[in-house]
C-alpha cells in the first residue's frame, strides 16, 4: 500500500520511521505502511502499520488545517495524552490503548480503532445517526 501525497505540515514516512524507531517500535528491517487519515484538523493522524501491528500515530499541528492563519501550541498533544491516560485509569477498556509518546515532537501513538467496529462519531452525526451501538456489557444502554 502507497502513501498518499503528503498535505501541508504533514509528516512523510520517513519521519514517521524515525520517531517510531526512537521509540522503539520499528526495528531495522521491519515493514512500515503509513496512511494518512481524514478528519484531523488540530492534528496530523495517521494509521501505522508494522506487520501486523496497527497503530494510529497523532501529532498536533502548530499551525491548523483551516483557511485562516490559525495557530495553536503543540504541547496540547500532551494533555490530549494524560487525559487519555486518566480516562483509562477510571474506566480502563474506554480508551484507545496507549502505546508511546514523544513529547519533544508532539505527537503520541496509540492502538488503531477498526472504524466497522468502532465508528467515528463526527462521522454518524453529519449522517444523522444519533443512536449509538453498545460494544460492550459495560456501556449504558439505550
Amino acid at each position: 500500500m502507497s502513501v498518499s501525497t503528503p498535505r501541508a505540515n504533514s509528516l512523510t514516512e520517513g519521519e514517521i520511521g524515525s520517531v517510531l524507531g526512537r521509540m522503539g517500535l520499528l526495528a531495522p528491517g521491519d515493514r512500515l505502511v503509513c496512511v494518512p487519515l481524514d478528519g484531523g484538523v488540530s492534528s496530523d493522524i495517521w494509521r501505522v502499520e508494522i506487520g501486523a501491528r496497527k497503530y494510529c500515530l497523532k501529532r498536533a499541528l502548530a499551525q491548523l488545517k483551516v483557511s485562516q492563519f490559525w495557530e495553536a501550541p503543540i504541547e496540547r498533544n500532551d494533555a490530549e495524552w494524560k487525559w487519555l491516560a486518566a480516562a483509562e485509569a477510571i474506566w480502563p477498556g474506554s480508551v484507545p490503548r496507549l502505546v508511546a509518546q514523544d513529547r519533544d515532537a508532539g505527537l503520541f501513538v496509540m492502538n488503531y480503532l477498526d472504524p466497522d467496529r468502532y465508528p467515528n462519531w463526527k462521522s454518524q452525526l453529519r449522517n444523522g445517526i444519533t443512536q449509538r451501538k453498545r460494544h460492550c456489557s459495560r456501556c449504558p444502554k439505550d
